[in-house]
């Protein structure tokens, strides 16, 4: 599977979480994830360092919101492949969606301690917004799920599919593999 044809597979099997992707696709969707969001980010920081105005400006604008639709609309189909690549050496699709919490937790304690910190704007008391104790092994514990979560699914993904046909389906490297039915994929 070329770049391309894994984009197309990508966003064809948008919400698609049954299934399998194999390495080749999941890597270039993720190759383009990537680019994408590099060209977002460079594109916002072009728009915050160059003074534009009237109708450039606007056009950058709309140019700049159109690269950050298409990354956000990017990102259920990065975790759905991400899902059917798991699925490919015969892993449940869980270890990604507990990663994903994982790392929505984390996003939030971490948002709390920014919060708490931001309304501690006095440096003398910035020390106090800061975590510590509880918050501090939250945050640690967290960290530390979220590193050993994201290793097991980065190994996960460079594994080779198992061989023939697992519970998720056939192996999508097969030519003669015969897709199996959405009924049969319930089941299981």
């Amino acid at each position: 599977m070329n770049m391309q044809q894994s984009i197309m597979s990508g966003y064809q099997k948008f919400f698609t979480r049954s299934g399998r992707a194999p390495r080749s696709e999941y890597w270039y969707f993720l190759l383009f994830y990537l680019l994408l969001n590099i060209a977002v980010q460079l594109l916002g920081i072009y728009l915050r360092t160059h003074d534009h105005s009237g109708t450039t400006s606007i056009l950058l604008s709309i140019v700049a919101m159109g690269f950050w639709l298409a990354a956000l609309a990017t990102a259920v189909p990065m975790l759905m492949v991400t899902v059917r690549r798991v699925h490919d050496i015969g892993r449940t699709g869980w270890w990604v969606g507990v990663s994903f919490i994982n790392g929505l937790l984390l996003d939030g304690a971490l948002g709390y301690v920014i919060f708490r910190t931001t309304i501690m704007h006095n440096t003398q008391n910035l020390q106090a917004g800061l975590p510590g104790g509880g918050m501090a092994i939250v945050l640690g514990i967290l960290g530390l799920i979220g590193i050993a979560l994201g290793l097991t699914i980065f190994i996960f993904t460079i594994l080779p599919g198992s061989p023939g046909e697992n519970r998720y389906g056939p192996n999508p490297l097969d030519s003669h593999a015969t897709p199996v039915s959405e009924r049969q994929l319930d089941r299981s």
